[in-house]
């Protein structure tokens, strides 16, 4: 099953990109969920030193940054400013 690529854009020159493909499978590997962070900033305001920067999750390791992320953000709505 193909997966396109779904991009999560934080400001105007950074975004998180997520996708899977069985095509980038490697025998012998499970991490085949492509976790990518894409900045487009100027030299002085940068904080990856590549333009982008990703690694492979397996399923199980993508599950877990998402229950980070979705206890993460449960904690801040339940957290009055």
């Amino acid at each position: 099953m193909l997966m396109r690529p779904q991009s999560i854009r934080v400001d105007d020159g950074f975004e998180f990109r997520v996708s899977f493909s069985p095509l980038d499978r490697e025998a012998g590997y499970e991490d085949d969920i492509c976790f990518e962070m894409v900045e487009r900033k100027p030299e002085q305001s940068r904080m990856l030193s590549a333009d982008a920067v990703s690694i492979l999750l397996t399923a199980e390791q993508a599950e877990k940054l998402a229950d980070a992320l979705r206890a993460a953000a449960d904690a801040s709505r339940a957290t009055p400013w």
